[in-house]
């Protein structure tokens, strides 16, 4: 919780019902309850900015936005009251991670409140989870990470797909997507023998059709132009980061 201060500038506060969360939690209770508090005048309405900043393991490997508290940019606390509640629940993913939630707004001092977040994604993935003491070798981390077998010795994984139109090579695979170390992309090259695999030219976009698709992962289209070169080779890799 952040105290109320007034020395001369009105100041915001945060105070949460609960600063350990889990992620992935759901039902029909909110996780945790977050109220945004001012000091000072109520006579108009009063936007409040809230921004993230995390650390721990997997923060940096998520995209900029970093937002592990799915909450809005801003909220207004309106005129004639002195605070808004919002609600929070920490999003599905595998992380450990303390998240800084930082309210701000002109003329004020800002508040800040700190969230422990940890959980496995809510039933999502790490190798270890899935491998079920199996070893980290090639053939189980592309069952583990492409085609979205249950586990090592499944039969339920689906091979990817290969396409060719008059202007592209296409590869559509499932590909699990709830374990934050790992990462699959496509890379293509022309020469087999002498050419080196590159991920430049492959983008990859999610299929519109996602039907039977496992839980955790995700039906994706990885295409690379075919451009003037009478041949070419599209493949997918995957890393586990830490391995």
């Amino acid at each position: 919780m952040s105290d109320l201060v007034f020395d001369g500038t009105p100041s915001l506060s945060l105070q949460s019902n609960k600063v350990q969360l889990t992620a992935g939690a759901t039902g029909e209770t909110e996780e945790a309850t977050v109220e945004v508090r001012r000091a000072g005048a109520t006579d108009a309405d009063l936007v409040v900015d809230l921004t993230q900043d995390v650390e721990g393991a997997f923060a940096a490997d998520i995209d900029g936005s970093l937002n592990y508290l799915p909450l809005p940019t801003a909220v207004t606390i309106p005129a004639g009251s002195s605070a808004v509640t919002i609600y929070v629940v920490a999003l599905d993913r595998s992380v450990s991670i303390n998240a800084t939630l930082t309210a701000s707004a002109e003329g004020f001092e800002p508040a800040t409140q700190l969230f422990n977040i940890t959980g496995s994604g809510g039933g999502g993935e790490t190798f270890q989870d899935w491998a079920q003491g199996a070893p980290l070798d090639d053939a189980n981390l592309l069952k583990y990470a492409i085609g979205g077998a249950s586990s090592p010795t499944a039969t339920d994984g689906v091979a990817p797909v290969t396409g060719i139109t008059a202007t592209d090579l296409t590869l559509t695979a499932i590909v699990r997507t709830n374990d934050l170390s790992l990462t699959t992309e496509g890379t293509a090259l022309i020469d087999l023998v002498g050419g080196t695999w590159s991920s430049n030219g492959v983008t990859m976009a999610p299929d519109e059709d996602q039907d039977g698709v496992p839980e955790g992962c995700e039906r994706q289209i990885f295409s690379t132009p075919r451009g003037e070169d009478g041949k070419k080779f599209l493949r997918l890799e995957s890393t586990l980061s830490g391995q």
